[in-house]
């Protein structure tokens, strides 16, 4: 009995020709630029925190708000300093997950050195554990809001 030509089992070709690799890099480098290019609001937002935060910095005296709601807290600067490093890690990294976790990383040492807290292993140690933590659960919210 005789198969189909569509049947009959071709060589598979390979295509040796160097030009496919240099295709495949200009995809992945013009995918990375495609994406920037479509979170340059996120990297604006960070300019525009950033420029508020050196507002405060240079017209507020730290005394007015160190004692904001919690004592010894400078409220208001962790919270313009992690919401600008979260915009600005998120452009940098293309991955909100990074951007989480980085800006309470930086977040979290800020604070202790606020606090004069010296910075060894364990001050390290802790707001590395703090960002894996609060990583996890960044990453458990997101997974129940994408199963709904």
């Amino acid at each position: 009995m005789q198969q189909a030509r569509s049947r009959l089992s071709k060589p598979a070709k390979i295509d040796r020709s160097p030009g496919k690799n240099r295709e495949n890099k200009k995809s992945i480098s013009s995918k990375w630029i495609k994406d920037s290019i479509q979170l340059l609001p996120t990297l604006f937002i960070a300019i525009l925190g950033y420029m508020s935060l050196w507002g405060v910095m240079q017209y507020v005296y730290p005394e007015t708000f160190q004692n904001w709601i919690f004592p010894n807290s400078y409220l208001p600067f962790h919270l313009l300093f992690g919401i600008s490093n979260f915009f600005l890690f998120s452009f940098l990294t293309h991955r909100k997950f990074w951007g989480f976790f980085l800006t309470v990383f930086i977040g979290w040492i800020v604070f202790l050195k606020l606090q004069n807290i010296t910075l060894d292993t364990w001050g390290l140690g802790s707001a590395f554990v703090l960002s894996i933590g609060a990583s996890f659960w960044w990453s458990i919210l997101n997974w129940f809001e994408k199963k709904e």
